[in-house]
């Protein structure tokens, strides 16, 4: 039987484990899926090796679980600058385009998800990784667009989970482009906001000024 995944009790603990997730967030998108040993991790989050194999069941545990926590902690700090957002579509239309501004976390993000898209170009175990973390994201978003659809925000015949699959790619097919300058941010906008008009026949009212930065 598999060693069972450990929870850090206690804050000194919680700090620990979550520079632990962050150290290997960082050393996947330097090295790799691949290149990710929990024996470096160790070393560059100042932790032992047998508090690492403590905490996390295996390397694919220790993997899972940094995605688990970046998707969490960014979810929460889009939430935080998000809250005094309450029309649900100005909300959802600010989330996206939180996505492309040019910060060192989006950066991250965007090379973790192309680390794990990789993977699953060439293997079946990576492509499960990535459908189910994935989908993860899907949800949310299907949820949000459910709430405004109860809401009649949106029209009826919107189906949540198609509208949710189509905002994602029409976000990742600009995402890399503005991040490296290739694409200008009001194109980017533009291709979202068009995404959004497609999907659910408004981008509801603007956001307050400085919730979405360039």
């Amino acid at each position: 039987m598999a060693k069972p995944s450990i929870k850090p009790a206690g804050k000194a603990g919680e700090e620990t484990y979550a520079r632990i997730l962050e150290t290997a967030a960082w050393q996947i998108a330097r090295d790799g899926i691949k290149g990710m040993r929990m024996s470096h991790v160790a070393v560059e989050a100042g932790v032992s090796n047998a508090l690492l194999h403590y905490y996390f069941a295996s390397r694919d545990d220790l993997i899972s679980r940094t995605f688990d926590h970046f998707y969490e902690t960014e979810s929460r700090r889009f939430a935080d600058r998000l809250a005094e957002i309450s029309h649900p579509i100005t909300y959802l239309r600010a989330e996206l385009l939180m996505n492309l501004e040019d910060d060192p976390r989006n950066r991250l993000d965007y090379m973790l998800w192309g680390e794990v898209a990789r993977e699953a170009l060439f293997d079946e175990e990576g492509r499960a990784f990535y459908r189910a973390k994935m989908q993860v994201w899907l949800d949310d978003l299907a949820g949000q667009i459910q709430s405004a659809k109860d809401a009649q925000i949106v029209p009826a015949t919107v189906e949540p989970d198609a509208a949710a699959l189509r905002l994602v790619t029409a976000l990742d097919s600009v995402g890399w482009f503005v991040l490296v300058g290739l694409v200008a941010w009001e194109d980017a906008v533009a291709n979202v906001d068009q995404a959004l008009l497609e999907c659910l026949g408004t981008l509801g009212p603007p956001p307050p000024a400085g919730i979405v930065r360039r």
